[in-house]
């Protein structure tokens, strides 16, 4: 997943600057940026999954 979306950040990268005007030092930012937000909320969606499984699994409620 995580190689998919880098992908899809490097093949827009030609198009964010063109439109953008970013220098090359800037691009490396937009990369870094996109790779520490996604790394971030993956973390967070685990842990709420975490703590909702263990709810669920403590009260006995299934689906």
């Amino acid at each position: 997943m995580i190689i998919i979306d880098s992908s899809i950040v490097y093949v827009a990268l030609p198009a964010i600057q063109t439109h953008l005007g970013f220098s090359a030092a800037g691009l490396a930012w937009v990369v870094n940026a996109y790779m520490v937000a996604f790394g971030g909320l993956l973390l967070l969606s685990g842990c709420w999954t975490s703590i909702c499984w263990s709810t669920s699994q403590a009260t006995g409620s299934r689906r």
